[in-house]
């Protein structure tokens, strides 16, 4: 297999270039790191503030509209 066809030809590859750094180099990695990285800490503090209040499902999937603080938290668990 890797005599017929070169490793950094193909579909596969093409894929991982494009999604791997969105075609703008170090740059597009590092955007793509932060925001895999901020998404996993609103899922984890989206859950932890769910779990601490024992919502019902409704509102744990739609956020209360509102202000400040209160706000905040809905976001959080609506989205973690």
């Amino acid at each position: 297999v890797v005599n017929t066809m070169p490793r950094g030809q193909g579909w596969y590859h093409t894929m991982d270039e494009i999604h791997g750094d969105m075609m703008i180099g170090p740059v597009g990695d590092y955007l793509l790191e932060t925001a895999a990285s901020l998404t996993i800490l609103m899922i984890i503090t989206g859950i932890y503030l769910w779990w601490a209040k024992q919502r019902s499902l409704k509102s744990m999937l739609v956020p209360k509209a509102g202000k400040g603080r209160t706000w905040w938290r809905s976001m959080h668990g609506a989205f973690g």
